[in-house]
């Protein structure tokens, strides 16, 4: 090989070894985006049937003396994530007190347009229930006492974990 060929071939060689290979050159390039983190809360809160919220503490209705009729309530939930399920406490004394929810309405002169759907008792204590709200969401509720002269005070209670919110996401936005 002659001293040009030799000395172009060096340089050639020397060209090659200072453009990158194809893998090496995506390496070079760079992309950014703005990530953004939300914080999320879950809650639901029962309301009696003139709408006042209990937050913080349970719904307590109490039956006289030859009172049967159905007490009226609901569940909202007012965070702001949306939930797959609650768990809901009910005690009682003195009857056994059942927890009903219509779905798909609102419970309107006894009546429910929707399905009714019983949450739980006062004998079985508590119960999680797979019942998904939306943020903003009600649920109809109705308390209901088992026998036949009343006398009966419940209390009601309803709670979130967080096993029971939807699974997080992550998004390009």
């Amino acid at each position: 090989m002659g001293r040009r060929s030799w000395a172009a071939g060096l340089t050639a060689a020397a060209a090659l070894a200072a453009v990158p290979a194809t893998a090496d050159a995506a390496g070079l390039a760079t992309a950014s985006a703005a990530a953004r983190a939300t914080t999320v809360t879950w809650s639901a809160v029962l309301a009696d049937s003139t709408g006042a919220v209990q937050t913080g503490k349970a719904l307590t209705v109490s039956w006289g003396l030859l009172d049967t009729a159905p007490r009226y309530a609901s569940v909202r939930n007012n965070g702001t994530v949306a939930l797959t399920g609650e768990t809901y406490q009910v005690s009682a004394t003195l009857a056994t007190v059942r927890l009903d929810a219509c779905v798909g309405g609102a419970w309107s002169g006894g009546t429910c347009p929707g399905s009714v759907v019983t949450l739980t008792d006062s004998t079985a204590g508590s119960a999680a229930v797979t019942r998904a709200l939306a943020v903003g969401e009600q649920l109809s509720l109705r308390l209901t006492p088992n026998g036949l002269l009343g006398l009966a005070t419940a209390s009601v209670s309803v709670s979130v974990s967080r096993a029971q919110i939807r699974a997080a996401t992550t998004s390009n936005a």
